[in-house]
């Protein structure tokens, strides 16, 4: 036995006229038939199981007909077949019964110990089933007998990537690509890795491999975009996330992402149109609304960057940054409590937030409140000591430092 995972064996199916017997008026060699060919058309494979992207199940009319047809085939149609009961396993993976599915899988290793297609489809059963341990045994024991067999690692490397073994599934994934140096997907994950554990050169290498081998896609050039983005290159950032735009116009996170930079690069224009149409795709995104505020405010407009900040709290009431940037408005515009209590609010909200404890200071200069200005600053400059110069250049707070009489020492702490 390869696996025992306390999986009970239990009927797989539970369609049942009233006297306990199966209903069944279709020919199960046709029924069987058709299960073999959703499982060809969709790319799921009769033996080793391909997962489909995303949830990796049918979805839709190929998964309404393959339960249906599961539902008819009799419980004993694959009892003296390995290669039919392979067949079924994979098709009840594709449905999303995993636990029936590894049911068959181990009941075909249990009789054909070399059988490496039920070893594979047994271990993505268990990484369906949140078992990762057991799924990375059975991946090791079929790497030592297949070490040609990329999959093998690709899957692995998934393992090791969903449990935070970044080394690991490192290793894994560089395996499997240079036993397949045309594995997408192992070159993609690749490059989020890269990306996630702060690598940025090396994942823009690994996404620019990706778009060599498929330039269509759309999420490479993000994923490319964003990577440069960290690496401080923002034109070439904004070059990979418009890319992205021109496949898929609908891409959230490129649009998103492309409104940032622009900001960024001081296009405040291109950044509110871009906020715009993103907010059109997702109407209810506060970062969205807070940063379209952002550029209203750089624009002059204040009364719609503020319309924006309350639009940005009504969908998220504790957000910091948006009580914080309504404050700021509210003060450019005079009304010095109002913009106070929000600074409070947004400290409140998030007691580390530098940036209102800053503006917070100001405000109580402002007020002639200088033992909490002088506390509210002092909390500021702790939290962040880049606020330390600011403080210095701006002209109340300079005032303040200077008639306190508070040292701060430019150095770090």
């Amino acid at each position: 036995m390869l696996l025992h995972c306390g999986i009970v064996g239990t009927n797989i199916f539970a369609t049942r006229n009233g006297e306990g017997g199966r209903v069944n008026t279709v020919k199960p060699a046709r029924v069987f038939s058709s299960i073999y060919d959703i499982l060809i058309k969709t790319g799921i494979g009769d033996s080793y199981i391909y997962p489909l992207s995303g949830s990796g199940i049918l979805k839709g009319a190929s998964m309404r007909s393959m339960a249906k047809c599961l539902d008819e085939l009799p419980v004993n149609y694959w009892d003296d077949s390995l290669p039919r009961k392979l067949v079924i396993g994979n098709a009840l993976f594709a449905i999303g019964k995993y636990e029936a599915a590894a049911t068959l899988f181990e009941s075909i290793s249990n009789v054909a110990l070399d059988n490496s297609e039920s070893c594979f489809n047994l271990a993505l059963c268990m990484v369906r089933m949140q078992e990762p341990e057991l799924a990375v045994n059975l991946f090791n024991e079929l790497a030592l007998k297949l070490p040609s067999f990329c999959e093998i690692y690709y899957q692995r490397a998934k393992v090791y990537d969903s449990i935070g073994e970044s080394d690991q599934a490192l290793e894994n994934y560089v395996t499997a690509a240079k036993l397949y140096p045309g594995h997408v997907r192992a070159k993609f994950n690749m490059g989020l890795l890269l990306a996630r554990i702060e690598r940025h050169e090396e994942a823009v290498v690994q996404f620019s491999q990706v778009l060599v081998l498929r330039p269509g896609l759309a999420n490479a050039y993000l994923n490319r975009g964003v990577s440069s983005e960290e690496l401080g290159s923002f034109n070439t950032a904004m070059e990979d996330y418009t890319m992205a735009l021109s496949i898929d116009p609908l891409n959230e996170n490129a649009l998103f992402n492309r409104a940032r930079v622009n900001y960024h690069l001081g296009r405040l224009e291109a950044a509110r149109s871009d906020y715009s149409d993103f907010l059109r795709l997702v109407p209810n995104d506060p970062e969205a609304y807070n940063n379209r505020g952002l550029v209203f405010d750089a624009l002059g407009n204040e009364e719609a960057a503020i319309r924006d900040y309350d639009q940005a709290l009504l969908n998220f009431p504790e957000f910091s940054e948006a009580l914080n940037n309504k404050g700021a408005a509210l003060e450019n515009i005079g009304d010095l409590d109002l913009a106070l209590n929000l600074y409070l609010a947004a400290i409140d909200a998030n007691p580390d937030y530098s940036s209102a404890y800053f503006n917070a200071a100001k405000i109580y200069v402002a007020k002639g409140q200088l033992v909490l200005a002088e506390e509210y600053l002092h909390r500021s400059v702790v939290l962040n000591r880049e606020h330390l110069p600011e403080a210095i250049e701006d002209e109340q707070l300079g005032w303040l430092i200077d008639v306190q009489g508070i040292k701060y020492s430019m150095g770090s702490q």
